[in-house]
């Protein structure tokens, strides 16, 4: 038997009966001879009689399922059934564990996980000579979707958190949804009655709330959470620079839009001034992309990326530019996915592609996730419409401007039942699409899963080697570490840029090249100088920035 003898557990007695049971244990053993005791040592007992005969099937099914592209769960399960095996010793069990194990630690999911844990501990090597200012209090404006993830991430770091919107009534809305999302979750739903009350109490005591941004005249920081609106936030932070204290930090939650831009409306603060990019929702999603103004000071950076990591997050610190690292990246990547489907793949063809090959999520099912009118608003804003540089997903646009704008709305490229989180085939989406393709006069073509795979997969990868021709991203690892946790890439293959280099960078610049000739309007498909540069000298991306 595994166990021994079993104990209350009301403290005192389990502590009682596990000291009794020790000196039990001492008797007996000084009347046993070295042959008895060495019969207790599992390792000589025999396997087990009587197991079900489908339960390493079971086992490896359930693996299956929970971890589907892992090798490592299923050769533990082969490592154990071995040692079940009638006839199987302890000792031989351990011999082919230490051979599945030497497997494991030669593979390519191997080395892309340790690739992974050095790359989350080097985001904060950003050399910047600077001592990060205290923060104790924190400032939010916005009591969203986001503004509240936002407050509730300080909260869940214990920092008091005042936050300001217009009304009063919007106030009261966003501390109900706050409220309410404690009491769902984990730490809180197996409190009941008053130990839930006083609990939720003692959490919800850390949220202020005001209209007036007077309220933010003594925090260390303010984190704007306004939509994408250039105008919205250079009004925002014109004000914060007037009624915050001269040293406080002034964050921007912009996804995409200029950040210099932003802290110009900051008039004598803008080296207070910084992008802090949560993910929704942010009170859960770990990365935090702070990005680095023109004239944000080094204490500022500090700051901003000691803060990222007393919230739990992994910060990754990013350039200033279009999309910063990964909205950057995604674009073209989204766009990939729109030609496909205008050329006669369907939405769902495309997402089962991508999470084929490991990814959490299709690019339309995010896109429907987060809203249509999401990037469609950003096209508008930066004038990214159809006067944009290169070919223009335009095919993107029609569903928002239908109405159908995902989840929230029950429609989108999927169609959403009952408040439903599954996507269904959806008729009238797919009608848009072929209208669309029949106006311009596009023969539909079959287009293969292969294909689907390389072009939106190249055209992220290309584009993260033009982030870091840039200077937009320190590291390729930076780019990986963004992409695995903002984005769903899978972690054992290493993030996109790892994966490249495992994946022959020739070979990619080959594929590239053949798609940039036949759609050279596509410009994110014209291959990078850096790529062309590590296939040229022979080296790949993990050698050319070796040190980084």
């Amino acid at each position: 038997a595994l166990l021994d003898t079993a104990a209350d557990t009301d403290a005192d007695v389990l502590v009682d009966g596990a000291v009794q049971f020790t000196l039990g244990v001492v008797a007996d053993a000084q009347q046993c001879t070295p042959d008895a005791l060495a019969a207790r040592l599992v390792s000589s007992l025999p396997p087990p009689a009587g197991h079900a005969k489908d339960f390493f099937d079971i086992s490896r099914a359930t693996l299956a399922k929970r971890a589907p592209a892992l090798a490592a769960p299923q050769r533990i399960v082969d490592a154990v059934e071995t040692c079940a095996q009638a006839g199987s010793t302890f000792a031989h069990g351990m011999v082919v564990e230490g051979q599945l194990f030497e497997d494991l630690f030669k593979s390519a999911q191997a080395r892309a996980m340790q690739h992974v844990f050095f790359a989350e501990r080097a985001t904060t090597k950003v050399g910047i000579e600077a001592t990060p200012l205290p923060i104790q209090t924190a400032g939010v404006v916005g009591i969203g979707t986001m503004g509240g993830g936002i407050a509730m991430s300080f909260m869940n770091s214990g920092i008091p958190v005042t936050v300001v919107a217009p009304t009063a009534e919007e106030l009261e809305a966003g501390r109900g949804r706050i409220r309410r999302a404690y009491a769902k979750s984990s730490a809180f739903r197996k409190l009941g009655g008053s130990e839930l009350e006083e609990a939720l109490s003692t959490k919800m005591a850390l949220l202020s709330t005001a209209t007036s941004y007077d309220a933010f005249a003594n925090v260390d920081v303010v984190v704007e959470a306004v939509y994408e609106s250039m105008e919205l936030k250079r009004s925002i932070f014109a004000q914060l620079a007037k009624v915050t204290r001269k040293d406080a930090l002034l964050c921007t939650n912009t996804s995409t839009l200029d950040v210099d831009a932003i802290a110009a409306a900051a008039v004598g603060r803008e080296q207070n001034v910084v992008g802090m990019h949560f993910f929704s929702p942010a009170n859960v999603m770990k990365l935090l992309e702070n990005i680095r103004g023109a004239d944000s000071s080094p204490e500022s950076l500090a700051t901003a990326m000691g803060l990222g990591k007393r919230l739990g997050k992994v910060p990754v610190l990013s350039g200033n530019a279009f999309g910063f690292i990964g909205n950057r990246m995604l674009e073209g990547y989204g766009r990939e996915a729109s030609f496909l489907v205008e050329e006669g793949a369907t939405p769902s063809q495309c997402d089962e592609a991508i999470k084929g090959f490991g990814m959490a999520m299709g690019f339309f099912q995010m896109s429907d996730l987060a809203g249509n009118d999401i990037g469609f608003s950003v096209r508008k804003e930066m004038g990214r419409e159809e006067g944009m540089s290169g070919r223009y997903p335009a095919l993107l646009d029609v569903l928002p401007r239908a109405g159908f704008l995902g989840q929230k709305t029950g429609r989108g490229f999927y169609l959403y039942q009952d408040n439903s989180r599954v996507g269904l085939p959806h008729a009238q989406a797919e009608d848009l699409i072929t209208q669309y393709r029949a106006e311009r006069g596009v023969v539909p073509r079959k287009v293969s899963e292969e294909e689907i795979k390389e072009r939106m997969l190249y055209s992220l990868i290309n584009e993260g080697f033009k982030v870091l021709e840039d200077g937009i991203a320190l590291r390729p690892g930076d780019i990986d570490v963004v992409w695995i946790y903002g984005y769903g890439f899978p972690r054992h293959k290493g993030g996109p840029m790892h994966f490249a280099d495992e994946h022959g960078l020739g070979r990619i610049l080959a594929s590239l090249e053949k798609f940039a000739e036949a759609h050279p309007d596509q410009l994110h498909l014209e291959p990078s100088a850096l790529l062309r540069e590590c296939v040229e000298s022979g080296r790949t991306l993990a050698e050319m920035f070796a040190g980084k």
